[in-house]
Formats: structure tokens, C-alpha cells, sequence
């Protein structure tokens, strides 16, 4: 009798622990079965949501901006892969409205009209007074000399002078003290300019260099510079193909001098030194 209870609950047993085998397994499947729906609902969004922004892109790279008081449309295409429903366009300028900034420089030659000279006085002594003596002496002849071309005094300018002691050869021998004075003069009428220089040598002077001028420079140089906003217009002009409207003129700095520096060199004629100044002048113009 015992024996058969053990058998039957054995049987009871064995009859739970199968059901309970097969209830889990069934929740395993469904958990699968939904985990692979959901997986594939996703494919499915990730390949309509890729068609449709294919389909965006090339909606938006065939659009054209269409202006028809403007000589040309602008396309703009759309960044590859750009994830975006809005459409990507450049504005057109109608040229009629647009300014530009333009640059114009010019340059003229003028043939200068005075000169001022340059010249040293040189004397030498082993005593310092006589070497300043035969300097003062030397310098009032060549002032005379000058006063004799019809130069006046107030042309001749002093610079300075000094007085030192000069030493040549090998021994480094005291020739004595060395006196020099610096002087220009001013030559309004530069037919003279020839006799000047002669009369500076024939006194004992030495010309170191003349300085060519031309008088009235401002208003030689307002010249150039109309010259230069009338070459930035024409370039306006040429760009926005129309006659158009100066609104902004900007004088730029440029170096223009009204002297033209000549080292002097004795024996040559006045026809060597070159005497033609040149102006120069620089703008920049906004024009419409």
C-alpha cells in the first residue's frame, strides 16, 4: 500500500514539472516572436524615413530661383545626406541696386620750374683760427659771386659747420684742422642754374647736390587726383555695364614729393640732370 502512494505521487510530480516545462517555454516564444516584430517594425521605419529624405534631396537640389528683373537665376544645391524639408535658395541682386568699390590711381610728370643747390665750403690750417678765417673768406667770395648772378642774400641759406682735426697715411700724420661750412641757395630761374654752379666751383665751393622743385604743387596735385576719381568711374562704369552715380570718394595716401634729389657731378652740362617731378595720386570710390 505504501508502495503504490509513493508511485502515484511520483506521477503527480512528474505530471507538474512537464507543465511547468511547457507554460515556460511558451512565455520564452512570445517574448522572441515580439522582439523580432518590433525589430523589423524598426527596419521598416529606418527604410521609409531613408526614401523619403533621397526624395527631399532631390526636390530641393532641382530648385530654381526664378527673378525676372534680374539678368540671371542662382540654383544652390542642397548638402548631400542634409535631413532637412526646407529649401535652400540664393537671393538675387538686380544690378540696377548694387554698389562696388572701386580703385583708381594716376601719375603726371611736370617739368620743374626752380632749384636749390646744395654746396660745402673747405678750408685747412694746422691753426684752428687761420682754417676758420680762410673758411669765412671763402664763403663771403662765393656769396658775392652770387649776388653778382642776381641772387639775393635771403636765397643763400647757412646750415652749419664744424672744425676737426684730419689725419691721413699710413702713420696716421696730422694734416691739420679741417673746416667746413654747409650753404644752399635757392634758384628761381633755372636758366641760371648752370651759371650758379659755376660761379659756386670758380669761388672755391663744392656743389654736392641740387634738389629740382616745382612750384604751385597743390594744385598740380588736385589735378592728378581728379585723374584718379575719373579712372575709378570708368572702371565703375565698365563693371555694372551703365553710367553710374559717385557716392563715396576716399583719398588714399601715397607718396608724392615736389623735389627731385640729383647728386651733382662737376664737368657735366644742365641737359644730364633729369628735372621732371613726378605727381602721384590714389583713390578709392564707391560707386552706384
Amino acid at each position: 500500500m505504501k508502495n503504490r502512494k509513493k508511485g502515484i505521487i511520483t506521477i503527480l510530480l512528474l505530471l507538474i514539472l512537464f507543465v511547468g516545462v511547457m507554460f515556460g517555454r511558451g512565455i520564452i516564444a512570445k517574448n522572441v516572436f515580439a522582439k523580432e516584430g518590433f525589430s523589423l517594425k524598426e527596419t521598416t521605419l529606418e527604410e521609409t524615413s531613408s526614401t523619403e529624405n533621397e526624395k527631399n534631396n532631390e526636390k530641393t537640389s532641382s530648385e530654381v530661383v526664378e527673378n525676372t528683373d534680374v539678368t540671371s537665376s542662382i540654383t544652390k544645391e542642397a548638402p548631400a545626406n542634409q535631413n532637412t524639408n526646407k529649401t535652400n535658395t540664393i537671393k538675387t541682386i538686380n544690378l540696377q541696386d548694387a554698389n562696388v568699390v572701386i580703385r583708381g590711381k594716376a601719375k603726371k610728370e611736370y617739368e620743374a620750374d626752380n632749384a636749390s643747390i646744395s654746396f660745402t665750403v673747405n678750408s685747412l690750417d694746422l691753426d684752428k683760427k687761420v682754417s676758420r678765417d680762410k673758411n669765412a673768406e671763402i664763403t663771403n667770395k662765393i656769396v658775392q659771386g652770387l649776388e653778382t648772378l642776381g641772387i639775393k642774400r635771403d636765397k643763400i641759406s647757412y646750415s652749419y659747420s664744424s672744425c676737426y682735426m684730419t689725419r691721413e697715411g699710413f702713420k696716421n700724420n696730422l694734416m691739420g684742422l679741417k673746416t667746413t661750412t654747409n650753404l644752399s641757395v635757392q634758384v628761381d630761374n633755372l636758366e641760371n642754374l648752370m651759371d650758379v654752379i659755376n660761379s659756386i666751383f670758380d669761388n672755391g665751393g663744392e656743389v654736392n647736390s641740387i634738389n629740382f622743385k616745382v612750384s604751385d604743387f597743390e594744385n598740380k596735385y588736385n589735378e592728378v587726383l581728379n585723374s584718379a576719381i575719373s579712372m575709378a568711374k570708368s572702371k565703375a562704369d565698365e563693371v555694372l555695364g551703365r553710367e553710374t552715380t559717385i557716392k563715396g570718394i576716399k583719398e588714399e595716401y601715397i607718396y608724392s614729393c615736389d623735389t627731385k634729389y640729383q647728386t651733382y657731378v662737376e664737368g657735366l652740362s644742365s641737359d644730364f640732370f633729369n628735372s621732371k617731378i613726378t605727381i602721384e595720386a590714389q583713390v578709392e570710390i564707391i560707386a552706384n
